[in-house]
């Protein structure tokens, strides 16, 4: 059983979750609107992650497909996020357990995932470069 779960993380950002058996969390999407001004409505992604055990299983593209589809939705209602953003970057977890991403692989992902780059003739090798999906 797949569950999606959908909260305030505070201070004006979200999350959403996908729980599998015994509400174990599996994978998560942390964002935050972009609003200040309204012809410039977009979302920011700021923490995409996958539970190691679950990677390869098609468990991150569910969870995206999940987000771009609530947004999506959102448009269509007249509510301007017309895009999102990322800087993808890796994240030790807090017990080292896991294994960390290079951001070399974490572009390519987010790639897979619709993703492409703000800047031309990046440097794969460093993070941070701005990545963008399309509503």
């Amino acid at each position: 059983m797949i569950i999606y779960k959908n909260v305030d993380y505070g201070i004006n950002a979200y999350r959403i979750s996908l729980f599998k058996l015994k509400f174990e969390c599996v994978g998560e999407i942390i964002w935050r609107p972009f609003d200040l001004v309204p012809s410039e409505c977009h979302l920011e992604i700021f923490r995409f992650h996958v539970v190691e055990e679950y990677r390869e299983q098609g468990i991150g593209r569910k969870l995206m497909n999940k987000f771009i589809k609530q947004f999506s939705k959102h448009k269509r209602l007249n509510e301007n996020y017309s895009y999102v953003l990322v800087q993808p970057q890796s994240f030790r977890d807090e017990d080292e357990t896991e294994k960390v991403l290079e951001v070399e692989n974490l572009y390519e992902i987010y790639e897979k995932l619709g993703f492409y780059f703000t800047e031309e003739n990046i440097d794969r090798t460093k993070p941070l470069h701005i990545m963008q999906y399309d509503l």
